[in-house]
């Protein structure tokens, strides 16, 4: 059954908004921008009307070229002159003051057309500064929504701002016939356009007054001075810079060349009185289409398709179209074709383009954005002009000398053809350039490990080592080089042992000795050896590893020495000496040695047994020696159990390792334990597998496992998390997800994921389908607490409760679902999109659905982006429901909380309990196997809560059980059933 529009009436969302796809907290904004944009708009549509119209009477369309290279001029100088007054002064004021400001010379043109000698020049210089307020308006209006507007924002909003123009051409375009037949051309721009410029800016005032907070108060001389910029600008961003410069100057050139065969077919066709009435009708009739388009189809074009196909659309609109007039070059119907293609192209320039356009810049750094904004899209535009008008005369040149109008006309059209292909290619690169860029300001300061100079990290230990530091800062440095390097790491440590106090010199050794043996590095370890035997107090531990060290590394060592060690003072000497005769020595000798560790395993002292366990751990054959590991698995210090538990793992003992997944129980031989299982390898995967399987075993110690699984260094190990990946679910489904991720970083496992990549989506759409199940949960609880009456408040509190564990439940979920795209997409940019998704700011939330948008190509891609924003429950169901991947149907609470119960293996412990605890208070029939499950469920509070509804719900079966909880281990659950028996004990009484 499909979701019940009626369900979703509790959203408060006007319909209008709906209509256009805004949502309530951007409709203020939204509205004053687009009031604003549209009176300015009809104000300048007037202005520009009027002078081309006059200046094709006294010049006709054969000096349009000059003027498209002299308005490139002035737009050039223009946009330079606003950069610069952002830099002098603050932003606000410079947004208001320039509509006003650019209005003004055109008071004093319109006055010098009144004047004969002035009036030629004049009508040339109106149509110069027309065509450059355009620029600076739009360019002024873009930077001023993408102060006020988010990277998600912008994408719906925009759309309705920019048809501000389309109405203005509506307004406009009916409205100026009227004015010419009443008030006469040389009279429209001064009053009518300067009323609707000066009403534009005192909207703009209002808005930026009501909306300071966005915009910066003081100025951007140091952030836009272009010298700082280039020491400042990576060579990512300045890639896209010069991208975007060309595309918005191609965009322009393509603009102005079919702009150009349009006016210039208008000009022979009519006179200069019906080509204003030509162009205004034209304008209010493509207005129209235009408005229709921006209000309900560009937003969700934007949303469903992206940036760049819809900025693509008008190049590959110009590409497909431009050729098929060819054939008609030498027919009147040349003319129409140009007017069908004037259409388009103002249609998606006004609609598509003006809508994308902004979103272009929004992954530049705020910092950047302003001035390269200025410089790409206004001076673009401005040197596209005038390219385009060189492109012109030097075709008109070129052509006049054949005397051929047919063929000035086929060079124009190819030149547009192949200029509309190149605007295709650079839409291609600017959007791999997009995402990148976007990475980069969303996640600045992240280290990847993979751009680590190994040779420059060296010597920057070394240099560590050798400089005054603490001895813990010497001792990670000795440690992360390890890490970073184990092969590598001997061959640095080595000639440094000599200089390094005994406490490093035991880490160094450990380290060298982890590398393996090699006689390459024997003189260094020799002369510490030598030092710690002419030297007084020796280090015991400094002595043994050296020592072992010796003799490890050579091939045929002289074991009578060791024999002197075996009556020395000090345990660890004596453990060390014991084992290396125990390994290599004759039988005489491994049976001295063999006495000796008896001895030490049965000492009364601590530390005597467990140097001599460790010294085991390193011994090949343990011989009668196994006979003490039971008791020492018993012994009373836990430093004495942990290290027969690592001796266990190092020799391989295999009757003895379910005493290592007995370690896994404890806390305080937990991790102990998970290092041996590490050490056994592929050996301990099966013990581990059983181990995770077993629901009935705390799922603390389950994690533990998976933990485990997942640092054991082979193939098989993670062969066995994507086995347990499937059926595992919540935080058991977590951990294999992290886990796996660790490998996929540390050692890349990207084979394995590309065979399983339907596998993946098929758990992203498992998780987004009980997502689904949370929201109707959800949507029904609170339906049913609106409904009890307010005198219940226990019923209340609890519906609250579960509601409020519903939605903890579902950012678990969430973040699930970002784990597996890490496996499917490149890990750095997922990663960053996650780290803006869970701020709380709206603009690093739109920065990190922006990423994920154009990164991830999964079927569910709209649903995912629409869980991961900030929607309400109604509105993620309801997407959910549009895409048919849940099917909703209001059920009362009973029914609804039977239905999550059922599904109480996706549930966390905590909405587990609460279920039963609402339960509880709400009188609601539970199953027994539900009730039975939950009895036995691992995690204590939810036994609790179980325990509880029963012993509402059904008395007698709870008296029959009784006994059997008294012996539950959790103190919880045991003062529970403790209460519980009292309160029987007073009932009876």
């Amino acid at each position: 059954m499909e979701l019940k529009k009626h369900r979703f009436a509790q959203i408060k969302i006007p319909r209008l908004l709906q209509w256009v796809n805004l949502r309530p907290e951007e409709s203020d904004r939204t509205w004053l921008m687009f009031i604003f944009y549209t009176i300015t708009c009809v104000g300048l549509r007037w202005s520009e009307d009027s002078a081309v119209a006059l200046f094709l009477d006294e010049y006709g369309a054969q000096s349009l070229p000059w003027i498209y290279i002299a308005s490139a001029v002035i737009s050039t100088l223009l946009v330079s002159l606003y950069s610069w007054l952002q830099k002098t002064f603050p932003l606000r004021w410079v947004i208001v003051a320039i509509a006003p400001g650019m209005f003004l010379p055109l008071i004093l043109l319109q006055w010098g057309i009144q004047v004969p000698h002035l009036a030629v020049i004049t009508v040339f210089l109106l149509r110069l500064w027309v065509d450059a307020f355009y620029v600076v308006n739009d360019l002024n209006t873009s930077i001023t929504a993408n102060q006020l507007f988010n990277i998600r924002e912008i994408k719906r909003t925009y759309p309705l701002i920019s048809s501000g123009i389309l109405v203005a051409d509506i307004v406009s375009g009916f409205s100026l016939p009227l004015l010419l037949l009443f008030v006469g051309l040389n009279h429209v721009i001064m009053p009518f356009a300067g009323v609707f410029i000066a009403l534009g800016a005192f909207i703009l005032w209002h808005l930026t007054h009501k909306y300071q907070q966005v915009f910066p108060k003081v100025t951007q001389q140091k952030i836009t001075e272009p010298r700082n910029k280039r020491s400042h600008l990576s060579s990512s961003l300045k890639r896209y810079t010069l991208l975007l410069f060309a595309f918005f100057a191609l965009l322009q050139v393509l603009w102005v060349l079919i702009d150009f065969q349009y006016l210039t077919h208008l000009k022979i066709n009519y006179n200069d009185k019906q080509i204003a009435s030509f162009l205004g009708l034209f304008g209010g009739i493509t207005g129209v289409c235009e408005l229709g388009m921006q209000l309900f189809i560009s937003s969700r074009t934007l949303e469903r398709f992206g940036v760049f196909i819809t900025v693509a659309s008008l190049p590959v609109c110009i590409l497909i179209l431009i050729p098929l007039t060819i054939p008609l070059l030498e027919a009147h119907e040349f003319f129409w074709a140009l007017v069908i293609l004037k259409f388009l192209s103002e249609l998606l320039h006004y609609t598509f383009i003006a809508s994308s356009a902004p979103l272009l810049f929004q992954p530049i750094p705020d910092k950047f954005r302003n001035y390269i904004q200025t410089l790409s899209e206004g001076i673009a535009e401005a040197f596209g002009g005038g390219t385009a008008g060189i492109i012109i005369l030097s075709t008109i040149w070129l052509t006049t000398s054949m005397a051929s109008l047919l063929l000035q006309k086929f060079v124009i059209v190819v030149e547009t053809t192949g200029l509309a292909l190149i605007c295709v290619g650079i839409v291609w690169l600017l959007r791999s350039h997009y995402v990148n860029l976007l990475v980069l300001s969303a996640g600045q300061g992240q280290l990847n490990p993979t751009d680590l100079d190994l040779r420059a990290f060296k010597q920057a230990v070394v240099k560590a080592l050798r400089e005054k530091s603490t001895p813990a800062d010497k001792s990670s440095c000795i440690e992360l080089l390890f890490q970073i390097d184990p092969k590598g790491a001997a061959a640095v440590l080595a000639p440094l042992l000599v200089k390094l106090p005994p406490s490093l010199q035991k880490t160094s050794l450990e380290v060298m000795l982890a590398c393996g043996a090699y006689p390459a590095y024997l003189p260094e370890v020799h002369t510490v050896f030598e030092s710690q035997l002419s030297n007084a107090p020796q280090s015991p531990e400094v002595f043994a590893l050296a020592l072992r060290y010796i003799y490890l590394s050579q091939a045929n060592p002289d074991l009578s020495k060791l024999e002197e060690y075996l009556s020395r003072q000090d345990s660890l000497i004596r453990a060390t000496a014991a084992t290396l005769l125990l390994s290599k020595g004759t039988p005489l000798q491994k049976g001295a040695a063999a006495k000796t560790l008896r001895r030490m395993l049965t000492h009364k002292q601590e530390y005597e047994r467990i140097n001599a366990v460790k010294a085991l751990s390193e011994a090949v054959y343990l011989q009668a020696l196994r006979i003490y590991i039971p008791n020492l698995l018993q012994d009373e210090s836990l430093r004495v159990r942990c290290a027969v538990l690592e001796m266990i793992a190092a020799t391989h003992l295999e009757e003895y390792y379910p005493a290592l997944m007995g370690g896994l129980d404890y806390k305080s031989t937990r991790m102990t334990a998970m290092l041996a299982l590490v050490r056994l390898e592929n050996d301990a995967l099966p013990i581990l597998t059983k181990l995770v399987s077993n629901i009935y075993k705390p799922e603390v110690v389950r994690i533990y496992a998976l933990t485990t699984i997942g640092k054991i260094p082979t193939l098989e190990a993670v062969d066995t998390l994507w086995l347990h990946l499937k059926t595992s679910k919540g935080p058991i489904r977590d951990r294999i997800l992290r886990t796996l991720l660790k490998r996929h970083e540390r050692e890349g496992i990207t084979s394995l994921v590309i065979g399983l990549h339907s596998r993946i989506e098929m758990l992203i759409e498992q998780e987004l389908r009980f997502l689904g199940e949370i929201y109707a949960a959800y949507i029904d609880f609170k339906t049913g607490n609106q409904k009890e009456p307010q005198s219940n408040e226990r019923f209340h509190t609890i519906g609250e409760l579960l509601q409020c564990a519903l939605l903890e439940l579902e950012i678990d979920i969430k973040e699930r679902l970002l784990l597996l795209l890490k496996l499917l997409y490149p890990t750095d940019k997922i990663q960053v999109a996650a780290f803006n998704l869970r701020s709380q700011s709206e603009i690093n939330l739109a920065r990190g659905l922006e990423i994920l948008e154009h990164t991830v190509n999964l079927p569910s891609k709209s649903v995912l982006l629409n869980i991961l924003d900030k929607r309400s429950p109604q509105e993620k169901l309801q997407k959910l429901v549009e895409k048919n991947m849940v099917k909703y149907e209001q059920m009362a609470v009973g029914d609804r909380t039977r239905k999550l119960l059922a599904q109480g293996d996706l549930l966390s412990d905590w909405s587990f309990a609460c279920c039963f605890h609402f339960a509880q208070v709400a009188h609601i029939r539970l199953t027994s196997k539900q009730i039975l499950t939950s009895l036995r469920h691992s995690t204590g509070f939810v036994r609790e809560a179980a325990i509880a509804y029963l012993s509402v719900a059904s008395h007698r079966i709870f008296l029959e059980l009784l006994p059997q909880l008294q012996n539950d281990p959790h103190p919880l659950v045991a003062d529970q059933v403790k209460e519980l028996q009292k309160m029987k004990k007073t009932t009876n009484h």
